[in-house]
């Protein structure tokens, strides 16, 4: 591979481009599949309960705090 800096942009130029029609590709795929890919809803509702079981219990552990302060 040349090292001349012309040499050098035009390659990144080039790689870039390449990368870039990559991404147009992938997101023209994945607007065609999106509509048939099963949303998994109990994964979804299993991480949202934990979500709020974490905020229960910085809740509670809070409320402990200010009980024990007082």
């Amino acid at each position: 591979m040349c090292t001349h800096p012309k040499c050098q942009r035009l390659a990144a130029t080039i790689v870039e481009e390449e990368m870039e029609l990559a991404a147009t590709i992938l997101e023209e795929e994945l607007e065609l599949v999106a509509p048939f890919v099963p949303i998994n809803r109990h994964q979804e509702r299993a991480e949202f309960e934990s979500d709020c079981e974490c905020s229960r219990e910085t809740k509670r552990e809070s409320k402990e705090l200010q009980w024990l302060q007082s």
